[in-house]
């Protein structure tokens, strides 16, 4: 079972607190999209369902499976199609006239763009988290790797061998035999393919 860690949660409240209380201080004071009733909070609803529909479904199905022109094609869509839409719902629930000109104003755009640019840092920071963890698991990799080597390099090098070898050469040595210059080159020869 998946442990739930408190700490990402936490920090993900304290952003949308924070957004949500910035949001609504820059919409009542530019009196942004007031038409709407609770605007800023379905908006900011909107937004918060957007950016996790984003981050968690599309980047998954298609950024990680390398097909990045759809997820951002994707993402923009549902962006640009999503807000306007659920705005429309909320005016019609509302008893609102849904017109184009009430719909389609700068502040439309103003909500566009800090849609977008939350999506952008969010997607960033995943891609960021990606990239470290790439690294970090090719250290690992890297690592591992030259251990494993050095422990095959350990268990190639018989020492019981060298031992042997040494002493037999040692005894051709004492004899002055012809023979010793030879078996040293062999010896060289034979670590020095078990080594490279």
């Amino acid at each position: 079972m998946k442990r739930i860690r408190l700490y990402p949660i936490m920090l993900h409240l304290l952003f949308w607190v924070f957004y949500t209380l910035v949001f609504y201080a820059v919409s009542t004071y530019y009196h942004i999209n007031a038409i709407i009733p609770y605007n800023i909070f379905i908006t900011v609803a909107v937004q918060i369902s957007l950016v996790y529909v984003i981050r968690y479904y599309l980047y998954d199905k298609y950024y990680q499976k390398g097909k990045p022109v759809m997820f951002f094609l994707l993402s923009l869509s549902l962006v640009l199609y999503f807000i306007p839409a659920v705005w429309i719902i909320a005016m019609i629930l509302s008893g609102i006239n849904a017109t184009f000109s009430l719909l389609f104003t700068i502040d439309l755009l103003i909500v566009y763009l800090a849609t977008l640019a939350i999506v952008f840092i969010s997607v960033s920071i995943m891609l960021l988290r990606e990239k470290e963890r790439g690294k970090s698991e090719q250290a690992q990799f890297e690592k591992e790797k030259k251990e494993m080597e050095l422990f095959a390099l350990k268990t190639q090098i018989d020492s019981h061998f060298i031992f042997n070898t040494l002493n037999n050469i040692y005894g051709l040595a004492l004899k002055k035999s012809d023979r010793t210059p030879h078996c040293v080159l062999l010896l060289s020869e034979i670590l020095s393919f078990v080594i490279y």
